[in-house]
């Protein structure tokens, strides 16, 4: 598509009956959006949600192409309307939905920065959604820019608890001794020693070995 194309993209999808504007919003999901660069994406988003946002919001996981080829970046004018356009909410909903498709620290720190999401209670709320490696190492640091944090911690800790699965638990251990959270009884099948407290504070992939129950080797 051109430039000159979405002056005109209303009023033709405005002509479409209800039954083939839902057999669009497939097509686009599943054979038109995963085909685009990263520049014919955002600008095709933004259209499309500036036409109908409840329908092609949920369009955001066909990055899934551009990260998987390296091509996916958030800095440019079509992901800057995109946020001046949106409501809070629908910002938070969109992180929700792009963070499990992101791989890398660099990734998440655009999308929260492009989405004007800057308050670290707000990131812990969409960190927390997910259970990978990636969104605990983040969740682990945002908890720790966050003053007065000890409620706040204890509550993540709690909620990844139930969870029930191992990394989860390991989570839970990291928590519970990183900050200090007392309240948390019973036993944690992984058991975080002092000395590696630091260990899990200096990069994703050393946080990342303790999280998977593994020793460092120090």
């Amino acid at each position: 598509m051109t430039r000159k194309d979405w002056v005109g993209m209303p009023s033709v999808l405005g002509r479409l009956t209800n039954s083939e504007f839902r057999r669009l919003q497939p097509l686009m999901r599943e054979e038109i959006f995963p085909k685009m660069t990263n520049e014919e994406f955002w600008e095709s988003y933004r259209h499309f949600l500036a036409y109908r946002p409840q329908a092609f919001l949920s369009c955001i996981h066909c990055i899934k192409h551009l990260v998987e080829n390296g091509t996916l970046d958030f800095n440019n004018e079509h992901v800057a309307a995109i946020s001046q356009r949106l409501a809070p909410q629908q910002r938070q909903k969109l992180a929700s939905m792009a963070l499990p498709y992101l791989n890398n620290e660099k990734l998440v720190g655009q999308l929260f920065a492009a989405m004007q999401i800057t308050e670290p209670a707000t990131r812990v709320a969409i960190l927390i959604r997910e259970s990978t490696p990636l969104a605990y190492y983040l969740l682990f640091n945002t908890l720790k820019s966050m003053p007065d944090h000890h409620e706040k911690c204890l509550q993540c800790c709690r909620f990844v608890m139930k969870r029930k699965d191992d990394l989860s638990y390991n989570m839970a251990s990291i928590l519970r001794t990183y900050f200090g959270l007392s309240e948390i009884q019973g036993q944690l099948s992984l058991k975080v020693e002092e000395y590696e407290l630091s260990y899990l504070e200096s990069s994703f992939e050393k946080f990342r070995f303790v999280l998977e129950g593994r020793r460092p080797n120090l």
